[in-house]
């Protein structure tokens, strides 16, 4: 879990993108058609204002806020 207790990770899904949404009750899902879609969404659950770190398997993980790479 991220320092924020919820982790947030976006992967490649069909023709669009995944949210996978981890926290402490469980873990959620969800499909978008855009990648900044689904950011928006992730930053809504969050509550504060995310990061996001690119991964070597093209999908998208939350970080603090201090390690953009948007």
């Amino acid at each position: 879990m991220s320092e924020f207790g919820e982790v947030f990770v976006i992967r490649p899904f069909g023709d669009g993108w995944q949210l996978s949404h981890e926290y402490e009750e469980g873990e959620e899902t969800s499909q978008f058609s855009t990648l900044p879609e689904a950011k928006a969404k992730a930053q809504a659950l969050a509550g504060i204002n995310l990061g996001w770190r690119r991964l070597d398997d093209d999908s998208w993980e939350a970080t603090s806020e201090d390690e953009f790479d948007n």
